[in-house]
């Protein structure tokens, strides 16, 4: 264990313990993964060798040890970027891997994208070192223990993070998203609604509120009418506000490149097998931040209502869903996304479903869900933003 003994720009208490530790939301191109059960819950950590302690976000914690409880802890961490972290705490939590379980410490901390197994566990779990998910070879990418001989299948895969197409909206564990702010917007009276929409737009609006999108207000300084349209699939209807004629009129554009065809071909060279995954409701797993909800108001037929999660229809909302996806999966090859699209792909089935667990592990850590009836998996050729790949 590296122990540094330096102070850092935050005070060190006599009883603190500095240990070096990779900076969590900072991930390694060449990631590789270690598929275990912790809380008999299937879960896979990024093995990082220069992390001294064993770690995890709280999102993690939260998902996979609901009911654990942390204890206090005076382990100091640095990163190599010579930043001090301060855990919230320390569990020792059940780990089973390669059929063996073990009582292991973890460290939880605030934020990061990934759970990260550090040289602590690995004194204590002999891991199976030719089918890790990311290392340079032919082997599966699950252990032995815990799947059938041979390659892995797609339904293997897909059973192992079906969490991730359970019905229910996600939530994205990150940070909430704080809005531009804006000055003069004007308060819209309720378009009316044809007679024969009313029903099923106070469905879909208390639907909204129940998977907590929206919550209903008594006032507001602002607010936008709303706007019906049709789904395709269905005979229900989507209710987006009209934030042209408030917010994003009076509030400075947010700004964010956007991946170009070009990078994408780039970035799929020598592929030949592709999947595209479709992230549910995609803007409305963006949690806001309390003080831009009041931005966000829709003045309907039925009352007022601001949006607790990221709305369709604001100017800023395709650089702040891009910037996510990129933070969240641009460093994982042969996988690329736009907004709510993602296609993952590989030279062969194995390579291909190997980056599948990779790219599903972040979602899923990460809170979201995904429409399973508009994803594609396994597929030789598909139509990706228009093209034909």
């Amino acid at each position: 264990m590296c122990v540094e003994e330096e102070a850092t720009e935050e005070p060190l208490l006599e009883e603190d313990e500095l240990y070096m530790v990779y900076d969590v939301n900072a991930i390694s191109r060449s990631e590789i993964s270690v598929p275990l059960k912790i809380q008999n819950n299937n879960c896979s950590m990024q093995l990082d060798t220069g992390c001294a302690l064993s770690l995890a976000p709280m999102s993690f914690f939260k998902r996979v040890c609901p009911d654990v409880v942390m204890q206090p802890t005076n382990v100091v961490l640095s990163t190599y970027t010579s930043e001090t972290v301060r855990p919230l705490g320390e569990a020792y939590v059940k780990v089973e891997y390669s059929g063996l379980q073990q009582s292991l410490p973890l460290l939880v901390v605030q934020e990061g994208t990934s759970a990260l197994f550090g040289r602590n566990w690995l004194m204590d779990i002999k891991l199976d070192w030719k089918n890790l998910p990311g290392l340079n070879h032919n082997g599966p990418i699950f252990p032995s223990a815990s799947a059938p001989q041979g390659n892995p299948t797609l339904d293997s895969v897909l059973q192992q993070y079906d969490e991730l197409f359970q019905s229910e909206l996600g939530c994205y564990t990150g940070e909430p998203v704080v809005l531009n702010e804006s000055k003069g917007a004007k308060f819209h009276k309720a378009r009316a609604v044809p007679y024969a929409l009313q029903s099923k737009v106070e469905n879909t609006l208390l639907k909204m509120e129940k998977d907590g999108v929206i919550e209903r207000v008594t006032s507001a300084v602002s607010a936008a009418p709303i706007v019906v349209v049709g789904k395709k699939e269905s005979e229900d209807v989507r209710v987006c506000g009209d934030f042209s004629v408030t917010y994003s009129a009076y509030a400075n554009v947010e700004t964010y490149p956007m991946p170009q065809i070009e990078d994408m071909h780039s970035a799929l060279r020598g592929c030949t097998v592709f999947s595209v995954l479709d992230i549910k409701q995609a803007y409305h797993q963006i949690p806001s931040a309390q003080k831009s909800q009041g931005e966000l108001t829709i003045n309907t037929h039925i009352g007022l209502f601001t949006f607790k999660r990221l709305p369709n229809g604001i100017h800023s909302g395709p650089a702040i869903f891009q910037r996510i996806m990129d933070n969240l999966l641009s460093d994982i090859p042969k996988a690329v996304s736009r907004l709510d699209d993602i296609l993952v792909a590989g030279i062969d089935e194995e390579d291909h479903l190997r980056t599948l667990s990779l790219v599903l592990e972040r979602l899923l850590t990460a809170g979201f869900r995904l429409n399973k009836a508009k994803c594609k998996f396994l597929q030789k050729c598909v139509t990706y933003l228009g093209h034909k790949i």
